[in-house]
Order: C-alpha cells, then structure tokens, then sequence
C-alpha cells in the first residue's frame, strides 16, 4: 500500500475516501439505476459493468479510510 499512498495526510486521506465513495454512487445512479427503473430491456453487460464499477469505487474508498487508521 505505501507505493500506492506514499505521503498523503489524514486530511488528504479522508477526502479521497470521499471522493471515491461518491464515485461508486455516481456509478450506481447513472449506469444502473436509470436501466431498472426507465428501460423495457435491462442490458446485462451493462448493469454488470455499472455494478462493478460502484463496488469497485467503493471498495477503493474503503481501502483508503483502513490506510487513513493505519496512519492514526
């Protein structure tokens, strides 16, 4: 992990958090949200990719917050 979050501090740490948690939201409202609620016909592939894309943002965000403790 240190290759990856060399010299940031907490305050830096908990932002990008923030803003990788937000992400996985923007994920999830524009790529499967609107195809359950809007679409006749639910593209597979893409919901898959939109479901991987949040949790993978997701797990980015909590992957920083558990470097932010390690720092503390």
């Amino acid at each position: 992990m240190q290759l990856i979050f060399p010299k940031f501090s907490n305050i830096q740490l908990e932002r990008l958090s923030e803003i990788t948690g937000n992400l996985s939201l923007l994920f999830l409202g524009t790529i499967v949200v609107p195809m359950l609620t809007g679409e006749k016909r639910v593209g597979i592939l893409q919901m898959t990719f939109g479901f991987i894309l949040a949790f993978g943002s997701l797990k980015s965000s909590l992957m920083i917050l558990k470097e932010k403790k390690k720092q503390e």
